[in-house]
């Protein structure tokens, strides 16, 4: 494993309600996400996440992956997807 040069990843207005969609749609891709703050290992790509619901601030990481896959480019996958459930959120 490498480790990444991918910088935390910060995302306001993340609602609890929100937040479980997000852990829903990770729960589908093989993910869990157990809590408000964890860990995760897919593939040899390791996430770290830390969900503040009082600020409803998400804060994500892709802290490793192996050297046949770009961190930034899991950073990129993590921002697109995040940010399509947001706006799904704004758009209801």
């Amino acid at each position: 494993m490498q480790k990444s040069s991918s910088p935390r990843q910060t995302f306001r207005g993340v609602t609890y309600a929100i937040f479980g969609r997000l852990r829903k749609k990770a729960s589908r891709m093989g993910i869990a996400i157990t809590g408000p703050i964890g860990d995760a290992v897919k593939n040899g790509i390791k996430l770290h996440w830390n969900y503040d619901p009082v600020s409803e601030q998400l804060d994500v990481e892709c802290v490793s992956a192996p050297f046949w896959i770009d961190s930034k480019q899991v950073s990129e996958n993590l921002r697109t997807e995040i940010e399509a459930v947001l706006e799904q959120s704004r758009a209801a």
